[in-house]
């Protein structure tokens, strides 16, 4: 039977055969038994949609995904966590290691240390070290992943499931949430404001929008500050507030156009 996560420090890949070949019944996520799946239907299935839909099948889409698709997905995403986002910022993919192989050609492989649950998706974290990341494995709590452990770890990215953790299916809690947040914002290399103050860009007086938690160092020294959305702490602060809905793209080019006549 799996055991779930192997040492997180071996080389080996959980596909390796050395691996396998001591589990008797593989219970994983995604391990098809291929001799019960019922091919002959299924391509049957696939054959009579293609003939039926020839003129209207699409060969190539695009890569990003759906822009209909996307735009709704923002809109899910707002209305059911809060979050603002929209379409551009949205990549779909087929599966799970697919988009975590994307994100690992965005970070830079001797700048970050990747935290992953233990026990967890051994896809993600295989694909974190295929692409050469050094990986950690942080132990969880009843409530998700352990903070004590992670800032133990000196992992300055942690990949996580909190929705439903990947192995005991739990929800992480809401104050583990912001413990997280907090975490990730106590790391200086992630705040906008050090970002532009090591630009070598006179900041003497600026103007910013924002929407999330990343943004507050910045409205906390900007000149004029424009929040977009909800987000409660840049709500306290902020001098103006766009509202998310579907005139959120106009309301901001605007804004823009009133506060470049104001202050240019």
């Amino acid at each position: 039977m799996y055991q779930g996560e192997k040492n997180i420090y071996d080389n080996l890949s959980i596909s390796d055969d050395s691996y396998n070949k001591n589990i008797h019944f593989d219970f994983r996520y995604g391990n098809i038994e291929l001799a019960a799946f019922p091919f002959n239907q299924w391509n049957k299935v696939r054959n009579t949609f293609i003939a039926n839909n020839q003129s209207d099948y699409m060969v190539e889409g695009i890569s990003q995904g759906e822009y209909i698709l996307r735009k709704e997905l923002s809109r899910l995403l707002h209305e059911s966590r809060g979050g603002v986002s929209n379409p551009e910022q949205i990549i779909i993919g087929s599966t799970p290691q697919q988009l975590v192989s994307l994100l690992c050609q965005l970070l830079e492989v001797d700048k970050y240390i990747i935290g992953v649950e233990n026990p967890g998706y051994d896809g993600a974290r295989n694909t974190f070290l295929n692409h050469g990341f050094q990986v950690h494995a942080i132990p969880l709590t009843v409530d998700g992943v352990s903070i004590e452990e992670l800032e133990k770890s000196h992992a300055n990215v942690m990949y996580v499931s909190p929705s439903q953790q990947f192995m005991n299916k739990m929800v992480m809690s809401q104050d583990k949430r912001q413990q997280l947040i907090r975490w990730v914002y106590s790391n200086k290399e992630v705040n906008k404001m050090v970002a532009l103050e090591q630009s070598g860009l006179s900041l003497e007086t600026f103007i910013c929008f924002g929407n999330d938690m990343n943004d507050l160092p910045l409205f906390q020294k900007a000149h004029h500050s424009v929040v977009i959305g909800e987000y409660e702490p840049l709500l306290m602060i902020a001098k103006d507030q766009i509202l998310v809905d579907e005139q959120v793209e106009k309301n901001i080019i605007s804004k823009l156009q009133e506060l470049s006549t104001t202050f240019g």
